[in-house]
């Protein structure tokens, strides 16, 4: 996979509290994900103009999986919500959306946890699989 140059800067335009995680949501999405196209664009259009733009990544030119960052933090995108369903209680309060998982720290859950659940999620992305969740 080659790297894209409006993601390369993407990253490196990120709140520098922020930008460690997301290099390591790229490597992750890349190696879980090596038949993904890395992209840059908008993965929903707003109506009447374009939506913000982010790192995306396409498995036969459909958005599979994707990282952002927000105030909130560190943001990783999984376009599967019903693979994302299965994480549910796992996740908790770190769920945000269908399709989103923050990527910051809770009471609950340290970003060492959060990233083996992204691990793991990525990795079955990869395969197309859907079964039990939480071993994480």
């Amino acid at each position: 996979m080659r790297d894209h140059p409006d993601v390369d800067a993407y990253v490196a335009a990120a709140p520098e509290n922020q930008r460690h995680i997301l290099e390591r949501l790229r490597a992750r999405i890349r190696s879980r994900l090596p038949e993904a196209e890395e992209a840059f664009e908008s993965p929903v259009r707003e109506p009447g103009g374009q939506g913000k733009q982010m790192p995306v990544y396409k498995v036969d030119g459909e958005w599979t999986a994707g990282f952002a960052f927000r105030k909130k933090g560190p943001m990783l995108y999984i376009m599967k919500p019903a693979l994302l369903d299965e994480y549910e209680l796992v996740l908790g309060r770190n769920r945000s959306g269908k399709t989103c998982v923050d990527m910051v720290e809770t009471d609950s859950l340290s970003l060492e946890s959060l990233e083996s659940i992204a691990d793991e999620i990525l990795s079955r992305l990869g395969l197309g699989q859907s079964s039990s969740a939480g071993s994480a």
